[in-house]
């Protein structure tokens, strides 16, 4: 977790590979609004960092980093 920058905004493949889950699944819950967003037009969608760190700590999602077993 320490690799996402709380100012920065992710896009949805970003978020999908951060969190190590399918971008279907980032998308429904964009949807649903579990996760916080900003919407840029009729397809751009762009999540902040801080927003992203608060729905790991909040959902104890783990996150599996590059290179781990």
């Amino acid at each position: 977790m320490s690799d996402i920058e709380p100012n920065k905004q992710y896009t949805l493949p970003e978020v999908a590979e951060i969190l190590q889950i399918n971008i279907q699944t980032i998308q429904a819950k964009v949807r649903h609004k579990a996760i916080p967003h900003q919407q840029y037009g009729p397809r751009t969608r762009r999540i902040l960092g801080s927003d992203l760190i608060d729905y790991i700590n909040q959902s104890k999602v783990e996150v599996v980093g590059k290179g781990a077993a």
